[in-house]
Parts: C-alpha cells; sequence; structure tokens
C-alpha cells in the first residue's frame, strides 16, 4: 500500500532530481532559412548611448542568467548595460523588469556577455531584451531579418531558440529597425519556489519519522 509518506519521499525525489545549472549560451541568431542575407559585419553609426534590442516571447519558464552580443568595441574598457522590459504590441516598450552593467576590457571581435538575472514564467509573454554601451562601438554582426515589416520589407517568420521565440530586433531603445544583432543568452531551469521547498523539507521529515518507526519495530 502507497503511503503518505511514500508519496512525499517520490516527491523528495523528483524535486532533488531537477537541475539547475545553466548550460552553454543559447544562440538567438536567426536561422538561415529565415533571411535574406546571412550577416553584415562593419562599422556603426550609433554612437554613446545607443543600443540594440530583441523582441521575444518566454514559450518555456527559465531563469535568465546573462545577456550578450558580439561586437568589438573601439576603446581598450567598455561599459556594457543589458535590460530586460515587459513589451506589448510591435512598438510599445514597458516597465523595465532587470538592468545590470559590467565594464568589459577589449579583446577584440567576439561575445561580450552580462549577468542579467530574471525568471520568466513562460506564459507567452512579451519581452524586449536591450543591451547598451558607453563608447562608440567599432564593428558588429547583425542579420538582414524583418520581423515585425516595420519598414514595409517582406516580413520573416518568428523561430524558436531555446525557451525564446524570437520576433523582431530593434535599435535605440525599441526603434523600428530591419536588421537583428547577433545575441545570445545564458538561461537555466527555474529554481524551486517555496512552495517547493516546503514540501522538500516536509518530505525530508517524513523521511526522518519513517526510518525512527523502523528502528523502533
Amino acid at each position: 500500500m502507497r503511503t503518505p509518506l511514500m508519496a512525499l519521499d517520490a516527491c523528495l525525489l523528483m524535486t532533488i532530481g531537477a537541475s539547475t545549472a545553466g548550460a552553454d549560451p543559447i544562440s538567438l541568431a536567426p536561422p538561415p532559412s529565415t533571411y535574406v542575407d546571412q550577416f553584415y559585419q562593419g562599422q556603426w553609426e550609433g554612437g554613446p548611448g545607443i543600443s540594440r534590442e530583441l523582441v521575444f516571447e518566454d514559450v518555456a519558464a527559465f531563469q535568465l542568467n546573462s545577456f550578450g552580443m558580439e561586437f568589438n568595441p573601439s576603446e581598450t574598457t567598455t561599459t556594457v548595460t543589458a535590460r530586460l522590459y515587459e513589451f506589448t504590441g510591435t512598438s510599445t516598450v514597458g516597465a523595465l523588469l532587470a538592468s545590470s552593467s559590467v565594464t568589459v576590457s577589449d579583446f577584440g571581435r567576439g561575445f561580450y556577455d552580462v549577468p542579467l538575472s530574471y525568471l520568466l514564467p513562460g506564459t507567452g509573454t512579451r519581452y524586449m531584451l536591450s543591451m547598451g554601451w558607453n563608447v562608440f562601438p567599432h564593428e558588429a554582426t547583425f542579420f538582414d531579418f524583418e520581423g515585425f515589416g516595420d519598414f514595409s520589407l517582406p516580413q520573416d517568420p518568428s523561430y524558436t531558440a531555446g525557451p525564446f521565440r524570437v520576433l523582431d530586433g530593434k535599435a535605440g531603445g525599441g526603434t523600428d529597425n530591419f536588421v537583428l544583432n547577433n545575441f545570445r543568452a545564458d538561461v537555466s531551469e527555474p529554481i524551486p519556489e517555496p512552495t517547493s521547498l516546503s514540501l522538500l523539507a516536509l518530505g525530508l521529515a517524513g523521511f526522518g519519522v519513517r526510518r525512527w518507526r523502523q528502528r523502533k519495530t
């Protein structure tokens, strides 16, 4: 007969077995079949205070750990800022949900990642991730991708990358753009909620009581 304590033990094992460690960063670049030209690499016209953005929906629950972009800074050190916003429709930027800045050393062209922590529930909600900098960037990789058709260009289909459903690229805090930068993100499985932790403690207590009863008989 399956006792309540045995059920709690099963719940305990499932909770312990859930992984919370992040794997390699997820590439958020569009697959080759969705854009006309693979990429552009060259000088940017934007100066300090400019940013590049990615609009997406969360198709599964996940813990966001960092957000990164491929570029080549023009200075020895650069302060890079990552932000996560609420987003509605095709152009409305909502509340700021998370923000983080780091100073990075120029090691040439490559990915520069900023720690950014936020738990996304996986409800298909729309968000915007932003990457900005304090000096004139030198060059970057960006894709010919037009998700919302902002410039009357052929609209490219959305695509899924891990728990992200990528919809469009933006520039300068949400301004329409017809390209998408080469972004990536480090994510992990959600950390158990307090309710799950309470079940874990209850399961441990039940396991101890059962062992004590076994020793008494």
